[in-house]
């Protein structure tokens, strides 16, 4: 078996790692189970114990408080510029970094009193190797303990993403906002064409807005946000359509169904619009031709309809850039 000490999770090769980043990303989920864990293993004072993937020590900081004055605490990770991140965030004269494969530990057996492993073994290649290792280097009828993310849809920090056809990816995450009543936050999906590296750059972006609160909940998005956001956007129109279509929206459609949610939109606002286009013949600045109520009806469907299947049109209003050229659309099924 060989080692491969690669740069580690939120290291490029060269630099430093970024503890920050990983914090956002997934140092908040995971705290939240590490009371468990340490208290499956058995932490107490004056225990020796071997945290293994320790990225940038959440888990041994947990443990160094267990373990008090009189315990030690070794992190063992892979990435050695981890191992780096973790030291400099923990600065503790009892925690002692070590770079090392969790599947071939360079330790003798019996020599710890308690081994943890938070969010690590999942990336082993060969996990029962290295649950093997752990019970190797602990001493008899001390415990380990692992935590590991058993499905994936269980991974609130990356979120889900899966294929809905040859180019189309569905992607699953909390959305940053809570339900009042049972205070949980609510799940979001987005449906993105493209490349699946056209997908993750996009699941990327969409949890690093829940993470700055910027995310858009499209609930409370409005018929007027959605008609200027598109024609903003529409690059595929000759100046003159565009021109037109303005008009048509700022003159007549917005000042009568703007304010109204796209999801509340319903056949009957697109018919409201149509009769005021033919209404608005009589004030018009230029000569409205038959037709242009039937083009406000065309006009107003698409948003609708766009909404219903997640269609192209409304994909203009959330379209991220960093797609690199796939398209994005969001949807809140509690909204």
């Amino acid at each position: 078996m060989k080692a491969n000490f690669a740069p580690g999770l939120h290291v490029a090769p060269g630099q430093a790692a970024n503890v920050l980043a990983y914090d956002r990303w997934i140092g908040r989920w995971s705290r939240l189970f590490l009371p468990a864990v340490i208290s499956a293993a058995e932490v107490a004072p004056g225990r020796r114990v071997l945290d293994v993937s320790t990225e940038t020590g959440e888990a041994a900081l947990m443990a160094l408080r267990a373990a008090g004055a009189s315990g030690v605490v070794i992190g063992a990770d892979i990435a050695p510029a981890m191992l780096v991140g973790a030291r400099d965030r923990l600065k503790h004269p009892l925690f002692c970094p070590v770079a090392a494969d969790g599947q071939m530990l360079p330790f003798k057996s019996g020599t710890f009193d308690a081994v943890i492993c938070q969010l690590g073994l999942q990336f082993f290649q060969d996990p029962a190797r290295g649950l093997a290792e752990f019970y190797r280097v602990l001493r008899h009828g001390c415990c380990a303990a692992v935590c590991v993310i058993s499905t994936p849809d269980r991974a609130p920090m990356w979120g889900v993403l899966t294929r809905r056809g040859t180019h189309s990816w569905r992607l699953k995450f909390e959305g940053g906002e809570r339900d009042p009543i049972t205070d949980k936050r609510r799940t979001r999906y987005v449906t993105v064409k493209g490349t699946k590296k056209a997908a993750k750059i996009e699941l990327i972006r969409l949890l690093a807005e829940v993470e700055n609160g910027t995310i858009v909940n499209p609930s409370k998005v409005t018929l007027a946000e959605c008609l200027r956001g598109w024609l903003d956007g529409s690059n595929d129109l000759s100046p003159k359509t565009l021109e037109r279509y303005r008009q048509l929206g700022e003159q007549q459609i917005i000042p009568h169904l703007g304010a109204v949610p796209l999801q509340k939109l319903r056949p009957a606002h697109i018919q409201m619009a149509r009769k005021v286009v033919e209404i608005g013949r009589q004030w018009w600045t230029r000569p409205v031709s038959p037709d242009r109520g039937s083009c406000a009806s065309r006009f107003t469907s698409r948003a609708r309809t766009g909404h219903e299947d997640r269609g192209s049109w409304p994909q203009r209003c959330h379209r991220s850039p960093a797609a690199q050229g796939g398209n994005s659309r969001s949807c809140d099924p509690h909204g």
